[in-house]
């Protein structure tokens, strides 16, 4: 029988011949007790199997991860090329057709968001062409637009979304961009009427798009009818040249995403034929009239922008992927990097064996593993709302907006901390670009503020937390997840269970969150102006209490998890310990919340068994990392599945001395020698 690091090495050289294994691999494999091969197979069930396709196809294609270039133009060309590359290979291999992109283009887009670790800009330009451009074409779209959404699929055309603008974003409703329907023309006539009405930031703009969807205030006879989408031919097909009444420009430099040309966007009495309107949810009659099933232009509006929703779901998988992918990597040098003598045994220690980094980065490890688990069930819950099709009468609009929301919010600020946290892990080695912190940080940044800015999604997704109490009174059903709030506030009692076992653990956490939404909804209830109590609240009622239901929703969901190895006691022991750590760092980082459950004495015995329980995972960690969807080509230079960085760190390092020719067949800068 093969044991764990036999096992290890079978799955990794599937992917890469001649796996060579450095004695620290084989110490590290060798020492963890939990069952590789089934581990391997439950992990990988997480995604979907064309997940995996895409990553290996994608792998076999790349030289290796470092996508850089020095100019931006040239970053902007890579980005085009391997995008219209891929795309294309994805069909020649018949793991994607256009057909099925066009019917499930939020599938596409999560697995394009997989392989970000090859370059992000590459997984971002498909966000923006599959994502939000092809997507808003048939979420929006009727009979009339087929054509373009199988140019967008093809990439025959490349198109852009257009919603921000230099004043507006988050408040779509007070977008500036008008268009005025002209009855005598049959045309609608869009116009910038402010400086800060340009449409900025929009992704493919800049020097690709040629078409791009455009939101604007429809105005028809005077009459305002609140924000709709467009469909409009931007540049010339033939010259590339923007048409009369458009101008273009460039955004310019950027902290990182060079690869994307982000651009703004005016209109100076632009017309468009009637057609350009995405006419889904309204319409216009031969005589001039608006029609529309949705009378509320607030509903009319969120339902036009729901599916796109989408888009924070593939950011969250991605963002935590990464914190994954970096976590997992530091923790694999900690084990070979060795630092200061043990007064005990006379030897180096390796870094991984200090209780203080156990404490940086394993609970960090721990926390993210939960969320990668809980990303499963948040995209089977994204899938079931898409079932229900756009539209007022899908019952699931609402929580997949909180859901997606709240995830998103999460799951990229806790991202952003771990990759910080992972860079210092490094030492001075992890200030080289060879390790791609510099353009993980930079997405990772962007990722907290782009698809909605966090803040602001907190807040959505609070408002909606409280819906639920309001429909238990009101005995009406809650959404997914609602299940443990009642109409009763929990009392706060004394604890006396214990606080290493799992289930124990949930209850705190379902106390937290039941306990934080009841008072959350009495001071607003009882608050005489509701609107300045809600911004008070913000701060240290409605944001801990909407942290505090995802916590509980991902223990919950984990817990559902682990009976996937009931069938091996050892190894669900393994894997109960990271849950188990994870819910004793939530409730040690919120003590004093639960001062009145839990005693001085308790939490500080809680902290005591929480670093035990580090310890224990410890001889885990690096196995468990290998069960993770990355190839060695995602990996940065420190982080190879061998665990020999120096050795590759040192080859980046002298490749990178020589003369450098640019190959355009490859991903990266190749070296050429003098």
């Amino acid at each position: 029988m093969l044991n764990n690091r036999e096992k290890a090495i079978k799955r990794i050289s599937l992917l890469k011949k001649h796996f060579r294994p450095s004695e620290d691999f084989n110490r590290e494999l060798d020492g963890c007790t939990f069952d590789f091969e089934l581990a391997a197979k439950v992990v990988r069930g997480l995604r979907p199997e064309v997940h995996h396709q895409v990553i290996e196809l994608v792998d076999s294609m790349m030289k290796h991860n470092n996508f850089k270039e020095k100019s931006r133009a040239a970053m902007r060309y890579k980005t085009n090329y391997w995008v219209k590359k891929i795309l294309m290979k994805f069909y020649e291999k018949g793991i994607f057709t256009p057909e099925k992109v066009i019917e499930d283009p939020d599938l596409l887009n999560r697995c394009t968001m997989g392989i970000s670790f090859f370059g992000g800009e590459i997984s971002t330009k498909f966000a923006v062409q599959i994502g939000l451009y092809l997507k808003s074409l048939k979420n929006m779209g009727t009979e009339t637009h087929k054509d373009a959404l199988m140019k967008a699929a093809t990439l025959e055309e490349f198109g852009c979304f257009c919603l921000t603008e230099l004043g507006h974003g988050s408040d779509v409703s007070k977008l500036e961009t008008t268009a005025h329907f002209d009855q005598i023309t049959n045309q609608f006539i869009f116009n910038s009427p402010t400086e800060t009405s340009r449409k900025f930031w929009i992704g493919n703009l800049a020097s690709t798009a040629t078409k791009a969807v455009v939101f604007a205030q429809l105005i028809i006879n005077g009459v305002r009818h609140g924000i709709h989408g467009f469909l409009i031919q931007i540049r010339d097909p033939e010259t590339h040249e923007p048409l009369y009444g458009v101008t273009i420009g460039d955004c310019g430099d950027k902290i990182g995403m060079q690869g994307i040309d982000n651009g703004w966007i005016m209109f100076d009495n632009f017309r468009a034929g009637k057609k350009a309107l995405l006419n889904k949810f309204a319409d216009i009659s031969p005589d001039g009239v608006y029609t529309s099933k949705i009378t509320s232009k607030a509903k009319r509006m969120a339902v036009q922008l729901g599916g796109l929703s989408g888009g924070r779901i593939a950011i969250s998988q991605v963002s935590n992927d990464c914190a994954l992918g970096v976590s997992s990597g530091a923790l694999r040098y900690w084990a070979v990097r060795k630092q200061f003598k043990s007064p005990k045994t006379k030897l180096e220690t390796r870094l991984i064996d200090y209780r203080i980094n156990h404490f940086r980065l394993i609970t960090k490890f721990a926390r993210h593993f939960i969320q990668h688990v809980g990303m499963s069930k948040i995209t089977e819950f994204w899938n079931q709302y898409l079932e229900g099709g756009l539209g007022a009468e899908n019952k699931m609009t609402s929580f997949a907006h909180l859901i997606s929301s709240v995830a998103k919010s999460v799951f990229t600020w806790t991202t952003f901390d771990t990759c910080s946290e992972s860079r210092q892990a490094l030492g001075g080695l992890g200030y080289s670009s060879y390790n791609g912190f510099g353009q993980v940080l930079a997405v990772m940044d962007l990722n907290r503020t782009w698809e909605g800015d966090n803040n602001i999604l907190m807040q959505q997704a609070g408002k909606l937390i409280l819906q639920n109490l309001q429909y238990l009174f009101m005995e009406k059903p809650v959404m997914p997840t609602f299940d443990f709030l009642t109409t009763e506030m929990p009392e706060a009692e004394p604890y006396s269970k214990s606080l290493d076992d799992v289930m124990n653990l949930l209850e705190l956490l379902t106390y937290r969150a039941s306990t934080l939404i009841h008072q959350t909804g009495m001071k607003l209830n009882f608050a005489e102006d509701k609107i300045e109590a809600w911004d008070k609240l913000l701060a240290f009622n409605t944001y801990p209490m909407t942290f505090a239901y995802f916590d509980r929703f991902l223990l919950q969901n984990y817990i559902e998890f682990l009976e996937n190895f009931s069938g091996d006691q050892k190894t669900k022991e393994v894997f109960t310990l990271l849950g188990v750590v994870y819910a004793q760092k939530v409730i040690i980082e919120d003590a004093e919340f639960f001062r009145d459950y839990l005693t001085r004495a308790q939490i500080d015995d809680l902290k005591e068994t929480l670093m035990d329980n580090l310890l224990k995972l410890r001889k885990e960690v690096v196995g468990l990392s290998y069960l993770l969807p990355f190839t060695d080509k995602m990996q940065g230079a420190l982080f190879k599945l061998d665990m020999k960085p120096y050795e590759h760190f040192l080859d980046f390092v002298e490749r990178s001395e020589r003369k450098a020719n640019i190959d355009i067949d490859g991903d990266i800068i190749i070296p050429v020698p003098r």
